[in-house]
C-alpha cells in the first residue's frame, strides 16, 4: 500500500484527519482504503474501493477482516464470567465464538450490527453501513479472524463502514449507537438485571465526580444503597429476632404433636399470631434486595472505570486483586461476625455449614477485584452495625 501521508496530528484546532491507502497490484487488482480520524474519538470512518477488471470472469469475493493483532487469540480467554474473543451482534442477538468452537467458516446475515473482537475492558468492532453482504468468523492456523464479506459485482466492490477500537465504557458506547453497548456483557445474571447495572454505574460516576477517588465512591455508593434498603433490612432482622424468641415454644409444640402434623401446624400458626411474628418475614425483605446486590456486584466486576484506579496505600488498582489479601481477610472476618450475630433457628448441621461459609468466601475473594471486595466488606460492616442495634440495643 502507498499512504497519502506519513503522519496525522489531531487536536482541538485540527479535529479531523484523513488517510488514504492505495494498492496497485501487478495482477490488475486495485484497492483504495480511506480512513477518517477525529480528535478524541474511538470511532473511525472507513471506505473501501476494490476493482479487478482483469479478473471479472472469476467473480472474486472480498472480505474486510480483523486479524489476531486486533484481539484474536489462539486459545479461549473465557474465565469465570468474562468472555474474550470473536463476537457478533446480528438479528438482535449477541453471539460469542470461542476459538476452540470455530471449526468451519460461519456467516451471519440479516440485521447485522457489528462484528468484533473484545475482552473484559476493550473492543474492536467493524460496523457495516453500505456494501456488506454478511459477517464472517473463521480460524486459520489456530488464529481467529472476524470481519465483513463485501457485496461484489464482476470482481469489483465498494463498502462504507465504521471501525470502533477503544474502551467498553457505558457512556461512550451508548453515545455511538449501532448497539455497540452490547459489547459490554455483565454475565448471565448481570444481563438479567442490566436495567439496574447501568443506573448504578451512573451513581458510581456521580460520587467519583465529588471525591475524585473510585474507592471512596464505592464506599459512599454502598452506604446510600444500604440506607435505601434500611427499612426492609430492619424489618427482616426484627422478624428474625421475633422468631428466635418463640423457638423454645416451637420445639415444645413439635415434640408434643410429632404424630399429628395437622394439629402441630395449627398450634404453630396460633403461636405466630399470638406473638405477632411471621416465619417468612425475615426472608421476603431480603429477597427483594437480591436483584440490586447482583446488579451492583456485576457493575463493579465489569467496570472499566476501576481499571488502574488507585484507592489508598497498597491498593493501586481497584480492578485487580488485593496484593496483600488484606481486604479479603477482613471481608471474611466481618462475614464470620455477621453469622455469629444472626439468630440460629436452623438445625445444628445447617448452622455449621453457615459458619464455614466465611472461610470459603475468603478464599474465593482472594482473586476478585479489590474494588468489589471493598464493597462487600463495607456492606458487611454496615449490616453488622444494624444487626447489633436490633439484637442488643433496640427495645422490644
Amino acid at each position: 500500500y502507498e499512504p497519502s501521508t506519513t503522519s496525522i496530528a489531531l487536536s482541538e484546532h485540527s479535529p479531523e484527519g484523513k488517510l488514504t491507502l492505495t494498492l496497485n497490484h501487478s495482477s490488475g487488482l486495485q484497492v483504495t482504503r480511506t480512513y477518517v480520524f477525529r480528535h478524541n474519538d474511538y470511532m473511525v470512518e472507513m471506505s473501501t474501493q476494490i476493482s479487478a477488471a482483469s479478473m471479472a470472469s472469476r467473480n472474486l469475493q472480498y472480505q474486510v477482516l480483523l486479524g489476531p493483532g486486533m484481539g484474536g487469540k489462539i486459545a479461549s480467554q473465557t474465565d469465570y464470567i468474562v468472555f474474550s474473543g470473536a463476537t457478533v451482534f446480528a438479528n438482535n442477538e449477541r453471539i460469542e465464538n470461542p476459538p476452540e468452537d470455530i471449526t468451519n467458516t460461519a456467516y451471519f446475515k440479516g440485521d447485522l450490527q457489528w462484528v468484533a473482537f473484545q475482552n473484559k475492558y476493550f473492543g474492536s468492532a467493524l460496523i457495516p453501513q453500505q456494501g456488506t453482504k454478511s459477517g464472517v468468523v473463521f480460524k486459520e492456523k489456530d488464529q481467529s479472524f472476524v470481519g465483513l464479506e463485501l457485496e461484489s459485482v464482476q470482481s469489483a466492490a465498494s463498502a462504507q463502514n465504521f471501525f470502533y477500537a477503544g474502551t467498553k465504557e457505558l457512556e461512550i458506547l451508548e453515545g455511538k449507537g449501532h448497539h455497540l453497548v452490547r459489547l459490554i456483557d455483565y454475565g448471565w445474571f448481570g444481563n438479567k438485571f442490566a436495567f439496574l447495572v447501568k443506573p448504578l454505574l451512573k451513581v458510581l460516576a456521580f460520587f467519583h465526580d465529588l471525591t475524585g477517588n473510585y474507592g471512596w465512591s464505592i464506599i459512599f455508593m454502598t452506604c446510600v444503597i444500604k440506607l435505601l434498603f434500611f427499612p426492609l433490612t430492619h424489618k427482616s432482622f426484627k422478624s428474625m429476632k421475633g422468631m428466635q424468641k418463640v423457638q423454645p415454644y416451637v420445639k415444645i409444640i413439635q415434640e408434643r404433636n410429632k404424630d399429628d402434623r395437622k394439629k402441630m401446624n395449627e398450634e404453630m400458626m396460633e403461636l405466630y399470631k399470638k406473638h405477632k411474628v411471621n416465619p417468612v418475614g425475615g426472608c421476603l425483605p431480603m429477597l427483594l434486595q437480591i436483584p440490586v446486590f447482583i446488579a451492583l456486584y456485576h457493575a463493579l466486576f465489569f467496570s472499566i472505570e476501576l481499571r488502574g484506579a488507585p484507592f489508598m496505600g497498597w491498593i493501586t488498582d481497584l480492578s485487580v486483586a488485593d496484593p496483600f489479601y488484606v481486604f479479603p481477610v477482613v471481608m471474611g472476618a466481618t462475614m464470620f461476625l455477621q453469622q455469629k450475630l444472626t439468630p440460629s433457628m436452623g438445625d445444628p448441621m445447617q448452622q455449621k455449614i453457615m459458619m464455614f461459609l466465611p472461610i470459603v468466601f475468603t478464599f474465593l475473594f482472594l482473586s476478585f477485584p479489590s474494588g468489589l471486595v471493598i464493597y462487600w466488606t463495607v456492606n458487611n460492616i454496615l449490616t453488622i452495625s444494624q444487626q447489633y442495634y436490633i439484637y442488643h440495643v433496640a427495645k422490644d
